[in-house]
């Protein structure tokens, strides 16, 4: 993000991404209720894993012009699990 932030910010294109955590959805339902995967919940910050709906706000606010002096960063979204890494 960085480097596009620097190669395209000349052109008034802003670069910046989500580092989503991990979410639960239908799709992988399933293999979250394994063992090694309930224990990864117990290192998140939060103890749980994400809906889908929670990356949504962080979507919309790099996409509308509140992030209009935002470019090179990445946001995470992942229930403190980075920070607490």
């Amino acid at each position: 993000m960085r480097a596009l932030a620097v190669e395209l910010g000349e052109k008034g294109i802003t670069a910046n991404a989500i580092a989503p955590g991990f979410f639960l959805t239908e799709a992988n339902a399933a293999a979250f209720v394994e063992p090694r995967i309930v224990e990864l919940a117990r290192r998140i910050p939060l103890q749980r894993f994400g809906r889908p709906d929670e990356v949504v706000g962080a979507a919309i606010f790099l996409a509308s012009d509140a992030a209009s002096y935002s470019t090179g960063q990445v946001l995470p979204v992942d229930a403190g699990l980075s920070t607490a890494l």
